[in-house]
């Protein structure tokens, strides 16, 4: 899963991602219906509902904070979507999951 979750600057929530995938991954079927699995896809799609305000441009900015080493909300986001993703093929998502909204890219992307 290294390989194919997007890049972030922000290496906790990363590492956390990989960590979730990986391990729901690694259920056998039986396990497929256990809380733990179920508790992994309802924080993941959570976490999509938690960028939907996002989608409104008066909340739209670039970065998280404004530490030297800010992280780049575009990333995280890039990185949630892909955790939604794993969980509608899954069929644990809801139905029709398509692409992200295009007001959620970097103005510097868009213009």
């Amino acid at each position: 899963m290294e390989g194919t979750a997007p890049e972030c600057r922000w290496p906790a929530f990363r590492r956390w991602a990989l960590t979730a995938m990986s391990c729901q991954a690694a259920l056998c079927p039986k396990q497929q219906t256990s809380q733990i699995h179920l508790s992994v896809a309802r924080f993941c799609m959570a976490l999509k509902d938690c960028l939907q305000p996002a989608m409104h441009q008066q909340y739209l900015i670039p970065y998280l904070n404004n530490e030297s080493n800010p992280v780049d909300i575009a990333q995280v986001s890039n990185l949630i979507y892909w955790m939604a993703r794993i969980q509608s093929h899954l069929g644990l998502g809801p139905r029709g999951f398509g692409r992200w909204n295009h007001q959620l890219l970097p103005s510097h992307i868009t213009l």
